[in-house]
């Protein structure tokens, strides 16, 4: 009997070893942050001793902004004038891309008005269309854009091709967009003389809103 009882005191109950194992310690799971966008003092190296330099960079810098800020308002200006004139001239049967403004020193000055537009959605065709009448066809195109999606890999890409285009659009993000066509500004100022005042009026108010903004280049 005393051995009985002693097996029955040494020996672990499966209930026993179910407590046991729950005491194991859990999985630490390590807490990532993203990093600190600026760093702490205690990061920074002083150096003494170039003062003078340090003060003269922030002084440039300061002038520099200045500048370029005067400059920006002087550069709107100009291209304000410009856009005027050159509209003015095409209307004359005048057409020309790039302005030349005269200037003291002898130098002239370029504004550029690029053959450049913005991307525009493909919602707004009926309209366009509607605003445009038959030149809709001659100053607009669609064009699409492909962008592959974010966990497309070079691999998947290379074994989905084949001239499937379901297979294709399963891959990428595809999204046609409207545009002004090629020689845009060239068409645009034939067309003119062969439209009606308001229409040619829409067409340069659309044409604004997409064109990009001229360059001036003093070189």
């Amino acid at each position: 009997m005393a051995t009985t009882a002693n097996q029955t005191s040494t020996e672990t109950t499966p209930k026993a070893k179910a407590k046991v194992k729950s005491k194991s310690p859990a999985p630490v799971i390590p807490v990532l942050t993203k990093p600190e966008g600026k760093s702490s003092k205690s990061d920074k190296l002083p150096v003494v001793g170039h003062e003078k330099q340090a003060a003269k960079i922030r002084s440039l810098v300061q002038e520099i902004e200045s500048a370029e800020a005067e400059k920006s308002v002087l550069c709107s200006d100009l291209i304000a004038v410009c856009a005027e004139k050159r509209l003015t001239a095409e209307k004359a049967g005048d057409f020309h891309k790039t302005c030349e403004v005269a200037s003291e020193d002898n130098d002239p000055v370029l504004v550029i008005f690029a053959d450049k537009y913005s991307k525009v959605d493909v919602v707004h065709e009926d309209v366009l269309k509607k605003a445009l009448g038959d030149s809709y066809g001659v100053l607009v195109r669609r064009g699409v854009e492909v962008k592959a999606k974010p966990e497309t890999t070079l691999a998947a890409l290379k074994e989905a091709l084949g001239g499937k285009f379901d297979a294709l659009a399963a891959l990428v993000d595809l999204t046609e967009y409207l545009v002004p066509g090629k020689g845009y500004m060239e068409k645009r100022a034939t067309l003119r003389p062969t439209l009606d005042d308001a229409t040619n009026t829409v067409i340069d108010g659309i044409t604004a809103q997409v064109q990009q903004k001229p360059s001036v280049k003093t070189k």
